[in-house]
């Protein structure tokens, strides 16, 4: 099996282990392993314009298609704390909507664990 489609089963996996969060969260939630894989829920996908997560989740790269500028650093500081270091996160994140708008947004990222893969699981407060 190739790398890519065992990232496509892990994405599936962690998302079906975490499907209640993302139905019942009163929070915009993402989940993210790399650019081509990741998974959102609808208002997640609803705030940045996107008629829905499938719609969403086809956009890449993650990080110039949907955070703004100013915001990419941080937002990669603390992904990469998540993942390297197994810390959690609460930041502030500039989006980019799919018509450019930019959404202000509170942020926590926090490590998730599944099948021994490390995810970045993104809650997002408008």
């Amino acid at each position: 099996m190739d790398r890519h489609s065992d990232h496509k089963q892990l994405i599936a996996g962690c998302y079906k282990h975490l499907e209640s969060i993302f139905a019942g969260s009163k929070e915009a939630v993402c989940l993210y392993l790399d650019d081509s894989n990741k998974i959102c829920n609808k208002k997640f996908a609803q705030l940045l314009g996107y008629n829905s997560p499938d719609e969403w989740a086809k956009v890449e790269p993650f990080l110039e298609s949907f955070v703004a500028y100013d915001s990419q650093a941080s937002l990669t500081t603390s992904y990469l704390l998540a993942i390297d270091k197994m810390l959690g996160s609460k930041l502030r994140v500039l989006w980019r909507a799919k018509t450019g708008k930019i959404i202000p947004t509170d942020v926590i990222i926090i490590p998730v664990i599944f099948k021994d893969h490390l995810f970045a699981l993104h809650l997002v407060s408008p």
